[in-house]
């Protein structure tokens, strides 16, 4: 973590815009449940230097989250609304996971959703439980779309520096983004549904977008990786799956934000100020150069054939995500 993020000032918790915004973009999540502290985990009120704690925030008694905890945030008991900033870390897989920072906790109010709302959608689950009702994707979910994040909200706004199609029963599109200057600190995002397909023309590398949605894990196999982060494929290509003590696949659980279909960002979601970063800056730059190599390609490559050609036809070729690199390590 680059920067120390710290909890929330009385001072600051009276002005909502504070705690908004991570590195001039919108970055917010508000959690409705008990946040849960470990026990022992000691309060460090004096501390030179921000200390944090892993917690949890309880939903129900089958869905809780994990949720990092500075150890000077004081926590009210009970169900409380917290907020939090939405991080990136690399994980050992080689991806990056979607991690909950904790900055308040507040007592639930009628500018919040109703506690009767998450009892409700507790007692619901715990019947579609009884009759086996739930598919993979819900047994970590309490509700459904709409329902499911009015008690788990995430609001993102960030600069695209990568995605990618997985295609299948379930296809998704998935985008990582970044708000601030740490190369690390990258946003998993994940849109899934049946036009998942549909964003690969719409979400462009070095895109701001703006995203609604909600925090969701889920258990995902864990394969070999070598020396340099990379998976072992066997002979068929195929990635080599990393086996437990007792011999059967290992899974380790992935967290992300999963979303409604990205907007472009409105004036309220960006507060760069007026001057932009400079890894904002970089990015824009090494986009351009990227740009002009695909369009400059084409254009020799026709000269070359029009020496030999009577006649050429060929058009230079247009600009496409393909041609621009993947993430910020292809630069």
């Amino acid at each position: 973590m680059a920067t120390a993020i710290r909890p929330l000032t009385l001072q600051e918790r009276k002005k909502p815009a504070q705690l908004s915004f991570h590195g001039g973009f919108r970055n917010v999540s508000f959690q409705i449940g008990e946040c849960l502290v470990p026990e022992g985990a000691q309060k460090n009120l004096n501390a030179a230097t921000a200390s944090y704690v892993k917690g949890s925030i309880k939903k129900s008694e089958t869905v809780q989250f994990p949720v990092t905890i500075p150890n000077s945030l004081t926590i009210i008991r009970g169900y409380v609304n917290t907020i939090a900033t939405v991080i990136g870390q690399k994980n050992a897989a080689g991806g990056y996971d979607a991690v909950l920072l904790a900055r308040g906790t507040e007592r639930l109010s009628s500018f919040n959703t109703k506690l009767r709302t998450v009892e409700h959608l507790i007692a619901t689950k715990s019947q579609n439980e009884a009759q086996d009702g739930l598919s993979d994707e819900d047994v970590n979910r309490l509700g459904k779309s709409s329902n499911a994040r009015s008690h788990n909200q995430v609001m993102l706004a960030g600069v695209v520096v990568g995605a990618r199609f997985e295609d299948g029963q379930h296809p998704r599109f998935h985008i990582f983004i970044r708000q601030d200057s740490n190369p690390t600190n990258v946003i998993p995002l994940c849109y899934e549904a049946r036009n998942a397909s549909s964003m690969v023309s719409r979400v462009k590398f070095g895109q701001i977008i703006y995203v609604d949605g909600e925090f969701v894990y889920r258990n995902v196999p864990v394969f070999q990786m070598d020396e340099n982060g990379v998976r072992k494929v066997d002979e068929n290509g195929q990635p080599i799956l990393e086996l437990d003590g007792n011999g059967k696949p290992a899974v380790r659980m992935h967290t992300y934000i999963r979303i409604t279909a990205p907007k472009d960002p409105a004036e309220f979601d960006l507060d760069l100020g007026n001057k932009v970063p400079p890894w904002i800056t970089e990015i824009a730059s090494k986009l351009v150069e990227a740009r002009t190599r695909s369009a400059v390609a084409p254009k020799a490559t026709a000269a070359s054939e029009a020496k030999t050609a009577t006649s050429p036809t060929d058009e230079p070729r247009k600009t496409v995500l393909a041609d621009l690199p993947s993430s910020i390590d292809d630069l």
